[in-house]
């Protein structure tokens, strides 16, 4: 598997992240009650998993030595990609604004939480199905040979530093366990 394959690997947890985080904003739309811990626990893991460590290794890894072999900001692909990432960031910040206010009451808060949600999640959708049909072949044919072994250097350096092995567990056990409660609604 190379390095590129990887990043399209992660998509998967990335999917089951923001479809738990759409079920958390439906119950909450329907009334039901979320544990704050958990509508918390799952904007974090939004923020470190995918924006914190996969958009890391995409913006700091990845498209440095896309640039090195022609495919630059410049380039359409690359430039969306990079405009994606950002306006998702932009999104969950919003979102964790008003999950903020969520403890009051505030019937603001409960709608804009659901466009922000809805909104985020169908974007990082449309980006990972983006990424996977066109953007990760084209980066596969634009490396060269050895690239692949630079990237897995730079993801791994990425993954020490922003999702260190006992953070993965910590991170995977609290999947696991709102997977668990999701099921349950």
């Amino acid at each position: 598997m190379t390095a590129v394959d990887a990043l399209s690997r992660e998509h998967q947890t990335i999917l089951d992240v923001v479809g738990l985080l759409e079920a958390t904003a439906t119950r909450i739309e329907r009334g039901g009650h979320v544990e704050p811990a958990m509508l918390g626990n799952l904007l974090g893991l939004c923020e470190r998993c995918i924006h914190g460590c996969h958009v890391v290794k995409e913006e700091q890894g990845l498209f440095p030595l896309l640039e090195a072999r022609g495919l630059g900001p410049e380039t359409t692909a690359v430039s969306a990609i990079h405009a994606q990432h950002q306006t998702a960031a932009v999104f969950l910040r919003e979102m964790r604004a008003a999950a903020n206010r969520l403890p009051s009451g505030d019937a603001q808060a409960r709608r804009e939480f659901q466009v922000w949600v809805r909104d985020y999640v169908g974007l990082v959708r449309e980006h990972i199905r983006i990424e996977d049909e066109y953007f990760y072949s084209l980066a596969q044919g634009a490396l060269e040979a050895a690239d692949d072994a630079t990237l897995r250097a730079r993801f791994d350096r990425i993954d020490r530093a922003t999702n260190p092995p006992e953070e993965a567990a910590r991170c995977r056990a609290l999947l696991e366990r709102y997977r668990e409660v999701a099921a349950a609604w």
